[in-house]
């Protein structure tokens, strides 16, 4: 029996001209976000490198627009706000609040990525979250910069566990000083803070007047169609791919791939406490494609990735694979 197609329309009840207008206008504020976030910078890495990115979650911490910058963040993002918020409480949010967040054991990438997320609030119910995440010049630690050789998290620079960063709009005073007292550069740490806050309260007005204008019950049940809808249309092209291009991998015969690097360091001995290996990784390619992983050892140096990173590089190596 042949498995039916994947359906790309929307439901009956889905205005097709409104529903472009929404998903257009959430990208278009994620996308503000960033702008208002270059421009308010004060470190190259932000405003010259773009080393950030913004995005928007409804209330079910579902990710639902995301402006296009860090392609790493892809995977952070939706990692760390849904952790951050199941940590600190959503009950405990008020309009105005704002959730600071580096730990990479809650889904951040490395520590100098620093998160800011802010509840969006629609006559007094909480409608959704704005988020931003920026690579900030210095978090302390051991080397300037807080990228150097360390053997514990500690040595890298401050980790910053969900905390409320800024309430009713203004920057929590002695919380910032702790922070610029641990950290380097203190000039340009302390501008691109009050960007990241001027960014993340752009957004919280935008996506609240897109409430108002549409009207919370009716722009829920958009963003409920809008993630059906892409995921239909994700399911539609891994259906045709199969049904259409069964040699998609024709390039790439059918079989087991391994690749692996050996990362020890020049001249190390075999029980030197700091030799480490990056763990092989294997590809077989079928059907489908199955990833594997296998190695030796505990990398002992900060070349580990978080699982947020490590989703981003398998979400990559998916569709690159995929054609």
């Amino acid at each position: 029996m042949t498995t039916p197609s994947p359906t790309r329309a929307l439901a009956s009840d889905i205005d097709p001209v409104r529903f472009e207008v929404i998903r257009n206008a959430l990208l278009a504020i994620t996308e503000e976000m960033g702008a208002t976030l270059r421009r308010a910078a004060y470190s190259t890495n932000i405003k010259t490198r773009g080393d950030f990115s913004c995005a928007f979650f409804d209330r079910d911490l579902r990710t639902i627009a995301q402006a296009f910058a860090q392609p790493s963040h892809l995977g952070s993002l939706a990692h760390i706000v849904p952790k951050a918020i199941a940590t600190y409480g959503a009950e405990r949010l008020a309009p105005g609040d704002g959730i600071l967040i580096n730990d990479p054991y809650l889904g951040g990438v490395h520590l100098n990525d620093i998160t800011l997320i802010t509840p969006v609030f629609h006559e007094g119910t909480l409608f959704g979250y704005v988020a931003n995440i920026a690579h900030h010049v210095d978090v302390g630690g051991g080397a300037p910069g807080s990228i150097g050789v360390s053997s514990e998290i500690y040595q890298e620079g401050l980790v910053i566990p969900p905390v409320r960063f800024v309430k009713d709009g203004q920057i929590d005073r002695d919380l910032f000083a702790m922070i610029r007292s641990n950290f380097r550069g203190t000039r340009e740490i302390s501008g691109d803070f009050r960007a990241q806050t001027a960014a993340n309260r752009l957004g919280a007005q935008r996506i609240e007047a897109l409430a108002s204008q549409h009207g919370a019950p009716t722009l829920t049940h958009y963003l409920d169609e809008l993630l059906r809808y892409l995921e239909a249309n994700r399911d539609y092209l891994a259906d045709y791919v199969r049904r259409h291009l069964p040699g998609v991998a024709m390039a790439r015969p059918e079989g087991t791939y391994l690749a692996w690097l050996d990362c020890r360091r020049a001249g190390a001995a075999a029980a030197d406490p700091y030799t480490f290996f990056l763990e092989r990784a294997k590809v077989a390619l079928n059907d489908g494609a199955l990833f594997g992983r296998g190695g030796q050892g505990f990398v002992r140096l900060n070349f580990g990735s978080p699982r947020s990173l490590l989703t981003e590089g398998l979400e990559r190596m998916r569709r690159a694979l995929a054609g």
